[in-house]
């Protein structure tokens, strides 16, 4: 039985949801105090939060049994990601809820703007007819700026369309064909700013992201524009928005979220051209809804051990290349799982490289199912592909990426080299219609099929070692696979790697390591 606490009002189809699996308990505490709940954490396998609850560090370190936080909603810098992540808790969320109720109250604060709407409403509730003082400008042929063209941007960028604007936007992620299909022109941030008419905001809250739009930002745009944002308000220099509104550089605003929240003090209560809203972008009964469902569908999932479709710190591929990525995820368990029976020693650095069409993906997935393999091979506890790379770094481990876009020997090559406190090794990997191929071990250039129990013998190039090693497997019943020789030049070193189809006993091992000429050998289990 999984212990799920929801700690914020939620959608009842969410709770219904989670009841629906009679492996789940459900315990509903949604006005739990900050000081309760890291009393009482420890003792739940899932969580399920808003934006009331907040996770910092020393909340998160009581979470002994969790597995699971539900996010209804987008943000989370509530949420120490990263302790959640060294923990191995899968964070899920749910980015398509409120995607359409945000875009439509952009829209809406957009035509409030243009039309002076907010103003003559009020102005009329105090008797006063006042027509040429709150006279509006038409959209059509007005230049849109979007900062961010994500879900929610995308959304807009089309609405927008729909009233004739000219939309630009701004969004280092994405390329001009997947902007074009949203009838987008890709711009530099300080282009869009310049060129917008009105400008909106659509991307996340973080280190990289506060204060956006500060006095600079705002100093760029042209006299006369109009600032939206149901975003975040911490991407706003709030002091410098009143000031460049004050100055009449900005002719007016539309806030839908705070720096604080919630807000104590309107600070532009005082300013007729700001229109404020208190956070209701997202807050529609479907949009809550469907935020509500997807995120306790992604608690439902991890706790049943399928991959959730909304993760935030699960690094996974994009649905389009879950097919290509799935023969390299295999070889990287493989490399990950034979490194750990091959190197000796402590292990100190790890550099990865891509080489070829490989490198011109995101491989943060690939580094991460090497590092889940090698440390889980090596016997760690509550290791997961969520908190492998913590794990690493926490042992010590420097991990460092190189990348070559172009190869003349392979369409895509993985290279792994391993430094340990007592020796260096360089093991390789490709894939060869679909499947895993271990093709160099150091010097040696091969190509195996990294299964099975693998024997690794190192010896001298001579005539006569690779019968004596036949013939010494077949007296054991041992049965020889596949085998691949690889040398540095003839009467050499060279290394001979066997695929067999049972276990060789460390008898049989003793034997092989009297051959004449052999100088080692390893078996490795794969």
């Amino acid at each position: 039985m999984y212990n799920v606490l929801v700690t914020d009002p939620i959608h009842p189809d969410g709770i219904a949801l989670l009841q629906k699996d009679t492996k789940i308990h459900v315990d509903v505490q949604e006005t739990i105090s900050q000081e309760k709940l890291g009393e009482i954490i420890g003792n739940y396998d899932a969580l399920i939060l808003r934006s009331r609850t907040t996770l910092p560090k020393e909340i998160l370190e009581k979470a002994k049994k969790l597995k699971v936080i539900g996010r209804v909603g987008i943000g989370v810098s509530h949420i120490d990601v990263e302790e959640a992540s060294r923990q191995g808790i899968i964070i899920v969320y749910s980015p398509r809820g409120n995607v359409v109720s945000t875009a439509e109250h952009t829209l809406g604060l957009l035509l409030a703007l243009a039309k002076n709407t907010i103003p003559a409403h009020q102005a009329l509730q105090q008797e006063k007819w006042e027509r040429s003082r709150y006279e509006g400008t038409e959209l059509a042929g007005k230049t849109l700026g979007i900062i961010g063209l994500g879900k929610t941007g995308s959304e807009v960028a089309w609405r927008a369309k729909a009233l004739l604007m000219n939309v630009i936007a701004y969004d280092p992620y994405v390329d001009q064909d997947y902007a074009s299909k949203r009838y987008t022109q890709l711009l530099s941030q300080e282009e869009v700013l310049a060129q917008a008419d009105f400008l909106t905001l659509h991307i996340p809250l973080n280190e990289h992201t506060r204060n956006t739009i500060d006095s600079k930002a705002l100093g760029l745009m042209k006299k006369g524009a109009s600032l939206i944002n149901c975003a975040y308000g911490g991407l706003i220099d709030e002091n410098a928005l009143i000031k460049a509104l004050e100055s009449g550089n900005l002719a007016s605003a539309a806030l839908d979220v705070f720096a604080s929240e919630p807000v104590a003090k309107n600070a532009f209560k005082d300013l007729p051209q700001v229109v404020t809203t208190p956070h209701l972008g997202g807050d529609t009964l479907s949009a809550k809804q469907k935020s509500t469902t997807d995120a306790c569908q992604g608690v439902v999932d991890v706790l049943a051990g399928r991959s959730p479709q909304f993760p935030i710190n699960l690094p996974t591929p994009l649905p389009s290349d879950v097919d290509y990525y799935k023969p390299y995820l295999q070889l990287m368990e493989k490399l990950g799982k034979f490194t750990q029976q091959f190197v000796d020693g402590t292990i100190g650095n790890i550099e990865f490289t891509f080489t070829g069409d490989i490198a011109k993906k995101n491989t943060d997935i690939l580094k991460v199912n090497f590092l889940l393999h090698l440390l889980k091979s090596a016997g760690n506890e509550h290791l997961n592909i969520v908190n492998a790379y913590y794990v690493a770094q926490d042992q010590g481990i420097q991990i460092t990426e190189k990348k070559n876009k172009e190869s003349n020997n392979f369409a895509s090559l993985i290279s792994v080299k391993v430094i340990t406190n007592s020796e260096e090794h360089i093991i390789s990997g490709t894939v060869s219609r679909k499947q895993p191929r271990l093709v160099q071990i150091d010097s040696f250039w091969i190509d195996v099929s990294p299964e099975g129990f693998v024997l690794l013998t190192y010896h001298r190039d001579q005539p006569g070692v690779i019968g004596d090693l036949g013939t010494l497997l077949g007296k054991n019943f041992v049965n020889i696979g596949a085998m691949e020789v690889g040398r540095s030049a003839p009467g050499k070193d060279a290394l001979m790697v066997t695929n067999l189809d049972s276990e060789a006993s460390e008898k049989v091992l003793d034997e092989i390591r009297e051959i004449k000429s052999v100088i080692s050998c390893k078996q490795v289990s794969l």
